[in-house]
């Protein structure tokens, strides 16, 4: 147990600055609402440019996200783990170092146009990549563990036949790949009814959740007057709720699924 332990050390150094990087991009949540609404619409309780901005931020990084997800995982493949995660955890900085710089109002729309880049090269993919990192860890001790019992001959990897070729033709196959990757899970999804309606259903869902989120704040800031303390304390008592939940009561309904 303690060689286990110690072999899985590596997933500590990973998952330590992915909390505090989670754990930072949640303590702005609550005060970028004051800042933004402040920002843009000086001296007034609601701020419905900032509700459109939101909106279209949203829907641009839903867009983009979708081709630059499997880019970045081939990109993570061939380069890395660690120096895909170094670039998508730094691009969250500078957004939020302009606004601690000047919180005016061009700082503001300069803060979306960084942010919905950020969010585009960051949201989903630190996840996607960190879990791939786990998996590699985990694969690195099994490995050795399998050749010593099953293993009987060995066969050399073919060599990669794009090894001599230009920058600008891999990044070429790259894509071409990724989009007939696409195309075959979008024919998959589509010739299947339970994945088709699996499909339909989280795609509405986060088309709410997502329209939702975007605006909830801005709302309760206009017809409550909630500031910045009300929102931490709502976003905290969210966050508790949804540990016991996942701790308590998803194991209760496994067997039920």
């Amino acid at each position: 147990m303690a060689s286990g332990f110690w072999e899985l050390r590596p997933l500590l150094h990973l998952l330590l600055p992915l909390c505090v990087h989670w754990v930072a991009e949640a303590m702005t949540v609550s005060v970028l609402v004051d800042v933004v609404t402040n920002a843009l619409c000086p001296g007034q309780p609601t701020c419905s440019e900032a509700i459109y901005i939101s909106g279209l931020q949203q829907t641009v990084v839903g867009v983009f996200k979708m081709v630059v997800l499997p880019l970045l995982g081939q990109l993570a493949d061939e380069y890395g783990r660690k120096p895909l995660l170094l670039i998508t955890v730094s691009t969250t900085i500078v957004p939020f170092t302009l606004l601690a710089f000047n919180q005016s109002q061009e700082f503001v729309y300069a803060y979306y146009v960084l942010r919905t880049i950020s969010y585009i090269i960051s949201q989903g993919s630190i996840f996607c990549i960190a879990v791939a990192y786990a998996v590699s860890i985990a694969l690195l001790i099994f490995v050795p563990v399998y050749m010593q019992f099953f293993l009987v001959e060995t066969v050399e990897s073919a060599p990669r036949k794009d090894q001599e070729s230009s920058g600008l033709k891999k990044a070429v196959n790259v894509l071409d790949r990724r989009y007939k990757s696409m195309r075959d899970a979008a024919l998959m999804v589509v010739s299947s009814p339970t994945l088709r309606g699996i499909s339909f259903v989280s795609f509405f869902y986060k088309l709410g959740m997502s329209g939702i989120s975007a605006v909830l704040l801005f709302y309760l800031k206009a017809v409550f007057g909630f500031n910045k303390n009300q929102f931490s304390e709502i976003l905290m008592m969210v966050g508790i709720g949804s540990i016991v939940s996942q701790i308590l009561v998803l194991p209760l309904l496994n067997p039920f699924v």
